[in-house]
């Protein structure tokens, strides 16, 4: 872990944190998160709450009153398929902020369209093309291990250059590969309840495949970590 002074000369910010609206993995209020992140040394914070922003203002009017740099964001739930609602038909995750207000506004939309009748199924969803849609004034990250480009490296299906493809021609430099420092070789049996070695890191596989498509269509990379909550001890 970094310290503090390691902190000041890096000006770390972590972009992916999840307060309690991550229901139901985020633990810690917004004012707990922020009041962390200025603690251990952040220059700023990011709110990112999977397919929910219900936190985003009152850390806003937080951040604001104590002069703290934030980034307002979300991790949307991305569908191939809106139509086939069967539990096979898996969602992936993308990293979405709001660089303008008009970003903000689109964030806000996409939100409020994955709770629909029409998309909802077990949690909210939106598509691809909705979310091309409402790009005005976004800032997409590529997603972690469950996102769209992470999964088609991982399930070899080929589809990983034709997505860099998509987002390098609508999001332009607004658009960055996300890449974490999870360590994954450990995975949850589901049986024995317990985690095991499972001989292999997908993550390391997944960043190595990333650097080489972000040196190919010259996207910059951001690293970050999944934050579920304030304390370590959580």
């Amino acid at each position: 872990m970094l310290t503090k002074e390691q902190l000041d000369q890096i000006n770390y910010i972590n972009l992916v944190n999840h307060s309690h609206f991550s229901i139901p993995m985020g633990v810690g209020n917004v004012k707990q998160h922020l009041k962390r992140a200025q603690s251990c040394g952040f220059k700023g914070y990011a709110i990112t709450d999977t397919h929910m922003m219900g936190g985003v203002l009152e850390a806003y009017k937080l951040a604001k009153d104590a002069k703290f740099p934030l980034a307002m964001g979300v991790v949307l739930n991305v569908i191939d398929d809106l139509e086939r609602k069967d539990k096979t038909n898996k969602s992936f995750t993308l990293t979405c902020f709001a660089k303008n207000d008009q970003g903000y506004k689109n964030l806000v939309t996409l939100v409020s369209i994955g709770s629909q009748d029409d998309h909802f199924f077990y949690k909210p969803r939106v598509s691809l093309a909705e979310l091309i849609e409402h790009s005005e004034g976004l800032v997409v990250l590529s997603g972690d291990i469950n996102g769209m480009l992470a999964q088609s490296i991982l399930r070899e299906t080929g589809q990983e250059e034709v997505l860099m493809q998509i987002f390098k021609e609508h999001f332009g430099d607004d658009f960055f590969v996300e890449m974490h420092c999870h360590n994954l070789k450990m995975q949850c049996d589901k049986e024995s309840k317990s985690y095991k070695d499972s001989g292999s890191d997908p993550q390391k596989t997944v960043n190595l495949r990333l650097i080489e498509l972000a040196r190919k269509y010259k996207v910059k990379c951001v690293l970050v970590q999944n934050s579920y909550s304030p304390e370590p001890k959580n």
